[in-house]
């Protein structure tokens, strides 16, 4: 069974990280128009994903291949790093508008190292 979770301006309560992995997904806002820098991007998706899961299963890592363009259905995924292995998030442009980047975030299921 995957979880599957929306974040907006509000944080939401999240249930446990299944042992077989768990599907996340969140939407963040960055203030920029044109593109979200790689150590930007990292950072906003690894305090997202911290918030939404509980202490005992928060990723401890972000790693993006580079800047997100700030272009409504662009895509990058991401290695995230977890106690239990490694789950890859895809981060895909919601919205590109005066309000900056919105993106959103869902993790698939972690792969043991």
């Amino acid at each position: 069974m995957n979880l599957h979770y929306r974040y907006t301006s509000a944080l939401l309560a999240v249930g446990t990280l299944l042992a077989a992995g768990a599907l996340t997904a969140c939407s963040v806002s960055v203030g920029t128009t044109k593109a979200v820098t790689k150590a930007d991007l990292e950072s906003q998706a690894l305090t997202t994903l911290q918030e939404l899961y509980n202490a005992d299963t928060q990723p401890s890592a972000v790693a993006c291949p580079g800047d997100l363009e700030g272009t409504v259905g662009v895509t990058m995924q991401c290695d995230v790093t977890f106690d239990q292995g490694i789950g890859v998030a895809t981060i895909t442009v919601e919205d590109a508008g005066d309000g900056g980047v919105k993106f959103g975030i869902e993790v698939g299921p972690i792969t043991p190292e």
